[in-house]
């Protein structure tokens, strides 16, 4: 359940979970279990992606990075979701470009910054 939130932006939403005993039905018994979402949390927005690990001249460097920029299925603005995430991931291995993809997150003031390392 908490990934279908993470899916839709809600990537700090918590969980609770109780279990209720139903009547026995013949030998075996029953339980119902009863899933609550405690906090929400607030919808989290992409403010800014980092390229990091790119080499090459200053210009290169900037033409690297634009084509990494529109080979990701995530863009500035964008709500962060879970599943962009590892789409962006795997778009990263499939250039074939880099060993290591680390896609990471931190705040940045009220909004999510991902940060992604080439290697």
């Amino acid at each position: 359940m908490l990934a279908l939130y993470a899916r839709e932006g809600y990537v700090s939403a918590q969980m609770e979970f109780s279990i209720v005993e139903l009547p026995k039905k013949g030998d075996e018994e029953q339980v119902r279990l009863i899933y609550s979402i405690t906090n929400e949390g607030d919808k989290v927005f992409i403010n800014r992606i980092i390229i990091n690990g790119v080499t090459g001249s200053a210009r290169v460097q900037a033409t690297k990075r634009a084509a990494i920029l529109r080979v990701i299925p995530i863009a500035e603005g964008d709500v962060l979701r879970s599943d962009r995430i590892a789409d962006t991931e795997r778009e990263l291995y499939l250039t074939d470009a880099y060993r290591q993809v680390i896609i990471r997150t931190e705040a940045a003031e009220k909004r999510c910054r991902v940060s992604s390392s080439a290697m």
